[in-house]
């Protein structure tokens, strides 16, 4: 599953492909590239689904284990692919203002960080 609007630093909600109801039974967790297994949360999304949330941290294959009573649910776990250009991409970030060039102590300064391409 590839997913464009995975960011780094921010929650991404991704839907699953499961026909368990009941959430309370269910657990996940997350396990980026580096093998850190971390939980994440189980939630019922907008449109009703079953569906998964958490912060990706790096790039490359996340797997996503689902599990009730200690075993794997059927289409568990989940592979999720992150890639650069979702994580986000730091050059791209814009600053201006007037505070960049000039400041005085004990007063304010003026910036913009425009994130919005990154």
């Amino acid at each position: 599953m590839r997913m464009s609007h995975l960011k780094v630093g921010s929650s991404a909600d991704i839907p699953l492909n499961i026909t368990e109801t009941d959430l309370s039974q269910l657990t996940a967790t997350v396990v980026p590239p580096s093998g850190r297994e971390e939980p994440c949360l189980l939630k019922r999304l907008r449109n009703g689904h079953v569906g998964i949330s958490f912060v990706p941290k790096e790039i490359g294959e996340h797997i996503v284990n689902i599990k009730k009573n200690g075993l794997h649910i059927p289409n568990s776990p989940i592979t999720v692919m992150i890639s650069q250009s979702e994580i986000g991409d730091a050059s791209r970030v814009r600053v201006s203002g007037p505070g960049l060039s000039e400041g005085r102590t004990f007063e304010p300064s003026e910036f913009i960080i425009d994130t919005r391409d990154a």
